[in-house]
């Protein structure tokens, strides 16, 4: 990196790095160190003011074709969240529930990914924020005591899944 650092600066270019307060919640981003990382901070070719405020912008301001694909991005993961509550009473493992999901929105949305990992679980799974890694997987087996069992739309399942279409989720 270093290597890098010294040809890009030696040609005037700029290293830019996140650093800013979110307006929202008032929580600073803080750019990322490492050892040894004094010599980048100490150059004046280190630019910690311009890429998180443009980057903060491009979050806000959407064109007519970012809105449309945000649209069809909530159109896909609808229909698909339905479907897996249609599918759920034939599930004995909640993997099933988020095989279900990603097979709905490549199949009938086109969208051959999910924006991230989906949390699809049930009992006591449904109370563990950010379920669904490869740390705690969709792997519990459903039980006939679980509500997903004999899932109506009247019942709960925790179902936190997203589609992600060209570079949007939703």
């Amino acid at each position: 990196m270093k290597e890098n650092y010294t040809r890009e600066s030696a040609h005037g270019g700029k290293i830019h790095v996140m650093k800013g307060v979110n307006s929202d919640s008032g929580l600073e981003a803080k750019p990322a160190r490492f050892s040894g990382d004094e010599e980048f901070w100490s150059s004046s070719s280190v630019d910690s003011e311009v890429l998180y405020n443009l980057l903060a912008q491009t979050r806000v301001h959407k064109s007519a074709e970012e809105v449309e694909i945000m649209r069809y991005s909530a159109y896909v993961a609808s229909n698909a969240h339905v479907e897996v509550m249609r599918f759920a009473k034939n599930c004995q493992f909640e993997y099933e529930l988020e095989a279900k999901f990603l097979y709905e929105i490549y199949a009938k949305g086109g969208c051959r990914k999910s924006a991230y990992t989906s949390i699809c679980a049930c009992g006591p799974n449904s109370a563990v924020l950010h379920y669904g890694h490869a740390g705690a997987p969709n792997d519990r087996e459903l039980l006939t005591t679980d509500i997903v069992r004999s899932f109506t739309f009247r019942d709960y399942l925790l179902i936190f899944i997203c589609v992600g279409f060209i570079r949007y989720g939703s």
